[in-house]
């Protein structure tokens, strides 16, 4: 059959080797990752508004300003019309937050959904 070939590193080499092989898999894995599409992440006004620490009322007056203008909350509309339904999304956030000159937020907290009682 096949022969057993044993030997014995130095410390120093084991580390060095331990070290290269963790960045050659970390570089790898982040090209997968690169390839993957992310989803889209969408949040509700009032989870916008509890992140970055201003009223529900405020955050809509901001969607409401004119296209043009550079303070503008740019979201993605309810359907039918229905405001309770208007989404921002965090790339949307994060933009929102650059021209704003403000430090992005990384991400608003979720909450689980209120259970009702049953009838």
């Amino acid at each position: 059959m096949g022969q057993t070939l044993e030997f014995t590193l130095p410390d120093s080499l084991v580390a060095l080797l331990s070290e290269e092989a963790t960045k050659t898999a970390t570089e790898a894995v982040a090209k997968v990752l690169a390839l993957v599409p992310q989803p889209v992440t969408e949040y509700s006004v009032p989870a916008i508004a509890d992140a970055v620490d201003m009223a529900p009322d405020t955050v809509r007056r901001y969607m409401n300003l004119p296209a043009e203008h550079p303070q503008r909350l740019h979201y993605l509309r309810g359907m039918d019309g229905n405001r309770k339904l208007d989404r921002i999304t965090l790339a949307q956030l994060s933009d929102w937050q650059r021209r704003r000159g403000e430090v992005p937020v990384l991400k608003p907290v979720r909450r689980p959904a209120r259970r009702r009682a049953a009838a």
